[in-house]
């Protein structure tokens, strides 16, 4: 297995894979977002560094992804990330890849000067596994988040 840091010339592997998360979520936006593909790939192509993402793959194949966003608090003391999504491909789940995805992440971190990873597990299925999985990569639980949206599905 590779793990690799990719960029913005990789966004097209990325959204693939983000949007398989979605769908595997069931989340309702996954047909809007996936119809709104040529948008989001320029967006992170004129601002490479919004995003950094992290790709298992084998011989070639994509196992899955992590992304992340840069952030900048004082209760963090400083930069920080936001891990928005990491997805493991049905395939390729309970082989370590979402483990080592996470390694390269917090490697990542180190190299950036982050002062922590924030995460939000998803209220699905799985939440009690996805919860466990995080809490057996040193993850601690802090609270829920909420979220607020801007934009109608209309504006979008």
């Amino acid at each position: 297995m590779t793990i690799e840091e990719v960029g913005a010339e990789d966004a097209g592997r990325v959204f693939d894979l983000a949007l398989a998360l979605m769908r595997d979520l069931e989340d309702g936006d996954a047909e809007l977002v996936a119809s709104r593909r040529a948008e989001i790939l320029a967006a992170w192509a004129r601002d490479p560094q919004m995003m950094h993402a992290v790709v298992a793959s084998e011989r070639g194949e994509p196992l899955g992804i992590a992304t992340l966003t840069e952030a900048f608090a004082i209760y963090a003391r400083g930069r920080f990330a936001i891990l928005s999504e990491l997805y493991v491909a049905p395939a390729a789940r309970s082989r370590g890849v979402g483990a080592a995805l996470l390694d390269a992440v917090k490697a990542l971190g180190r190299r950036r000067g982050w002062t922590r990873i924030e995460l939000t597990a998803s209220p699905s299925r799985n939440h009690e596994r996805s919860v466990r999985f995080y809490e057996r990569n040193g993850f601690v639980v802090t609270g829920p988040r909420f979220k607020f949206v801007l934009r109608s599905a209309e504006e979008r």
